[in-house]
């Protein structure tokens, strides 16, 4: 799902191990399919704590494991669930043989490889992009 790292936070566990709340100056991994996709660091996130759903803001950075991709954006949402980032204001993604960007929104998979508008990503990927193709 992801692991957060942060410097201050407001945190509520729940019954079943679950947890919620925000936090300050964060960095972390997304994971998939059991193994890490992506690093990623921005001055803010929030994870609803029934969804698991992450949500970073300001100054929001991701790069793939490689290294070799990267994403820049104002917010980013993470469903686990759909395995999808969900990437708003001024997006850029950038790559070792381009840039392209800003975007008002792209939506893009874990590991920075598939990358597209919102409507052409859903047209042509759907909801959960790499599911059994790991």
């Amino acid at each position: 799902m992801w692991t957060v790292r942060w410097r201050s936070a407001n945190i509520t566990y729940g019954d079943q191990g679950s947890f919620g709340g925000t936090m300050k100056e964060v960095d972390g991994t997304i994971h998939s399919g059991g193994s890490a996709a992506s690093e990623f660091r921005a001055e803010n996130a929030e994870v609803e704590e029934e969804s698991r759903v992450l949500r970073l803001s300001g100054g929001v950075e991701v790069k793939s494991e490689s290294g070799t991709r990267r994403l820049t954006c104002e917010r980013i949402e993470w469903d686990p669930d759909r395995e999808v980032i969900e990437a708003k204001g001024n997006v850029r993604f950038e790559t070792k043989d381009f840039v392209v960007g800003p975007f008002a929104a792209l939506r893009i998979s874990p590991e920075l490889r598939i990358a597209g508008t919102p409507d052409l990503f859903e047209k042509r990927y759907g909801s959960k992009p790499d599911a059994g193709k790991r």
